[in-house]
């Protein structure tokens, strides 16, 4: 082995474990929300959610579920961390049609879903033709 792919090969590895020592992108996505009745006022009462993640605005097939108890604020806005429940596949955003999902409490769906955009797709990164260990490599 020549000198030149030895030190290739010992500043790959060193790239490799440095990224895994300070961690990869956390798979979470930030969601937020306010809640309102059908008179328009804030639901400020603690409730449970389901979040899905469908592969169509209409109709589809979940590919994603997680439920959390949220506890909106004062004009019913509430913030949730998706993904911190049930980890949320990178595999998921191999497509570029994603949308979200909500059901509070035993109601049906609220319409219409919302389609996620740009930076859930990140999460793909570590997974990109001719990425080695996380690294994007040009050859």
């Amino acid at each position: 082995m020549s000198v030149r792919v030895f030190l290739l090969l010992a500043v790959l590895a060193l790239l490799a474990f440095s990224a895994q020592v300070h961690g990869a992108a956390p798979q979470l996505i930030n969601y937020q929300g306010r809640l309102k009745d059908s008179g328009g006022h804030p639901v400020t009462s603690p409730m449970n959610v389901t979040f899905r993640i469908w592969d169509a605005a209409v109709s589809g097939d979940p590919l994603w579920t997680e439920s959390q108890a949220v506890a909106p604020d004062s004009s019913g806005l509430f913030s949730v961390l998706l993904g911190s429940l049930s980890p949320i596949p990178d595999s998921i955003f191999a497509d570029t049609s994603r949308w979200v999902g909500i059901n509070l409490e035993t109601m049906a769906e609220m319409s219409p879903r919302v389609r996620l955009v740009s930076v859930p797709y990140a999460f793909r990164v570590a997974t990109v033709d001719r990425a080695i260990w996380g690294l994007f490599l040009r050859l």
